[in-house]
């Protein structure tokens, strides 16, 4: 007769790497392998979505398709933060199956899958992910069912760096030059500082956080505004 054992995980607001988490010992070490490739490919999302301006997929308006415009002719095309959110959750979605692979350290279990289902809350100082990957894992009549492997946070300041942006854009819309006292007051409220850089008749702009701060990894967000030449 089958046995069958649901596994759900409800994690802490804590990294893998401080808390760890309920080890069904039924599966075999598969659990803590996925949560393992959710850690290391979550991660990689919230650093590379930021040096890619929030996205994924690179816009249309964007500099040479590897940097995006959030200004052009006056106007703020800087993506809304849920979408940023969304673009973390599609990185997560495409690339976890990757990380994992064909389960060949798993020889012993006949494992399926389906698929990948990731949430993602940008809060200030840390970014929160949730992922839902089925799993159906059996050996010697044995059936275990993994589904929700929550939450694992990564510790950049995203949010921090959206807001100051956030707010640097909406004072400088309607100007035909670079606000300079704009973005120094809305880096300064959130602790950030920033390099600037012409490009390609543009402004790149390298949002970064303190080196002294507590995150895992330091924050670098890259994004580039168009004062009146041409964007490509």
């Amino acid at each position: 007769m089958i046995v069958v054992i649901v596994v759900l995980f409800f994690l802490l607001r804590d990294t893998f790497s401080e808390v760890g988490f309920v080890v069904n010992p039924e599966a075999g070490g598969i659990d803590s392998f996925v949560y393992s490739c959710i850690e290391e490919v979550g991660r990689e999302a919230v650093l590379n979505i930021s040096v890619r301006g929030g996205y994924y997929d690179m816009p249309e308006l964007s500099v040479d398709s590897r940097v995006p415009l959030y200004y052009v002719g006056g106007r703020n095309y800087m993506p809304i933060n849920e979408k940023i959110e969304g673009e973390i959750s599609k990185y997560v979605n495409d690339n976890l199956k990757k990380c994992v692979g064909d389960f060949s350290d798993f020889s012993d279990y006949d494992i399926k899958d389906g698929v990948v289902s990731t949430r993602v809350n940008i809060e200030e100082n840390v970014t929160l992910i949730d992922v839902n990957y089925p799993l159906y894992i059996e050996k010697n009549d044995v059936v275990i069912e993994l589904g929700d492997f929550s939450r694992f946070e990564v510790k950049v300041r995203l949010g921090a760096g959206y807001l100051a942006i956030k707010g640097f854009m909406e004072e400088q819309v309607g100007s035909e030059d670079l606000c300079l006292s704009c973005l120094v007051d809305n880096l300064v409220v959130y602790d950030l500082y920033a390099d600037m850089y012409d490009y390609n008749e543009s402004v790149l702009f390298v949002v970064t956080s303190n080196e002294t701060s507590l995150e895992e990894e330091n924050l670098k967000f890259i994004f580039a505004n168009n004062y009146g030449g041409d964007s490509q």
